[in-house]
């Protein structure tokens, strides 16, 4: 079916940040959070645009933060910038909120979907928001099964960029999530550094 609108492959990362209601009630002593919260639409939209201007406009990074959800995509069309855009803006999202002692979790999936501006919808959101709800169970960000096989096959490959290869790793539980905490163990740039921590 042909659409008036943009309706197409996504990645797509859905957060949610966690014990939002409590730290409402606490707004006092929590304010660094909600001052950043304030600020979130600005953050995605820095992250994205410098994807935009890096990557171009075949990656189409888009953001959306409304109350404690933020939805991050970018086209599928251009898989390994449009992937590596969405996973890294994730991964500044939540060290950024680690900052303000908020914690989320999430989901990353692929899948039609509509995003522009502030307006997003479509099935990749509900496939990701669905691992949210139903596999992250911590605070981590879950990744379709599809997608950490794409990530795999764009950065794990023989002459691929090995330092980025674990930053997508295998949890315990045999699920598949973003490491926000993922050091480049192969990297022998950073070997002295990663000594160091």
């Amino acid at each position: 079916m042909v659409f008036n609108f943009d309706y197409d492959n996504r990645y797509v990362v859905f957060l949610d940040i966690l014990g939002f209601k409590d730290k409402i009630a606490k707004i006092d002593i929590n304010q660094a959070l909600f001052e950043l919260l304030i600020e979130l639409p600005q953050i995605v939209a820095e992250n994205l645009d410098m994807a935009n201007r890096t990557f171009g406009s075949a990656v189409d990074a888009q953001g959306t933060a409304f109350s404690d959800s933020i939805v991050i995509s970018a086209s599928a069309s251009a898989p390994m910038t449009a992937l590596y855009t969405v996973v890294n803006t994730t991964v500044t999202l939540c060290q950024k909120l680690l900052h303000r002692r908020a914690t989320a979790r999430g989901g990353l999936a692929k899948g039609p979907c509509h995003h522009r501006n502030s307006v997003v919808f479509g099935q990749g959101m509900i496939d990701a928001y669905l691992l949210e709800q139903s596999a992250a169970k911590t605070p981590r960000v879950v990744v379709a099964p599809d997608i950490a096989k794409d990530w795999l096959d764009a950065f794990g490959r023989p002459g691929g960029l090995v330092a980025l290869r674990d930053l997508i790793t295998r949890d315990t539980d045999n699920i598949d999530y973003i490491d926000m905490f993922h050091f480049p163990k192969h990297d022998s740039i950073d070997n002295t550094t990663l000594a160091f921590f």
